[in-house]
């Protein structure tokens, strides 16, 4: 066990985390704005933190506090829209999604880490986006089409995917950050993808 670090240790530490947050942050907005620039045609619909902190009804002593919760855009999902009117979607109408997992690694750590022994290296941490382009196959509101998009989910990289009830289909793709190394491989990468999601969706609707 560690040993207890003071009041005056542990805001020095606060203070490094909320510089380095606050570079994160920028950064991760940056990316962002380079996904849309890549999305000609769509329109930015939202960006949710999976995990928002602790809720209303959190209290001081609570015994199931998860330290990660509180990480800001430690796992994000976005989502554009490529559609003609504004409150509801027709049949053949896109959507494009990200989600961001910061440090995924955590995900299937339960564990608690030791901040005095905890190092970050390749093989302890990874970030890990997510991209997919969704097809609607049913009228609806745009607020249901965001629904659709939230519970879509494969695990399969490059195959098509019916979501629930049928209400979309849809292609996604796993990608390690540490091999993007610049705006224009990011760029590169969410054209691509684009491109061979739309190929594949069009023959799946043409079969």
């Amino acid at each position: 066990m560690s040993e207890p670090i003071s009041i005056a240790e542990a805001l020095i530490d606060v203070r490094k985390a909320h510089r380095l947050i606050h570079t994160f942050n920028r950064r991760f907005i940056e990316m962002m704005q380079t996904v849309s620039g890549a999305l000609p045609g769509f329109e930015f619909e939202q960006m949710e933190p999976y995990y928002e902190g602790y809720d209303k009804k959190w209290k001081l002593d609570s015994e199931d506090t998860v330290f990660w919760n509180a990480t800001p855009y430690i796992y994000t999902s976005l989502a554009w829209s490529k559609r003609a009117n504004a409150e509801t979607v027709s049949v053949g109408e896109l959507l494009f999604g990200l989600v961001l997992v910061v440090d995924s690694e955590w995900v299937d750590n339960e564990e608690e880490i030791d901040p005095s022994t905890y190092t970050v290296s390749a093989s302890d941490s990874k970030t890990e986006i997510t991209i997919y382009l969704l097809s609607i196959e049913h009228e609806m509101a745009r607020a249901d089409m965001l629904k659709v998009w939230k519970d879509f989910d494969t695990d399969h990289c490059m195959t098509l995917t019916k979501g629930k009830k049928g209400k979309a289909i849809g292609v996604s793709k796993a990608v390690d950050m540490a091999t993007i190394e610049s705006q224009d491989d990011l760029i590169h990468l969410v054209n691509q993808f684009v491109s061979a999601a739309k190929t594949m969706i069009l023959s799946a609707k043409t079969l």
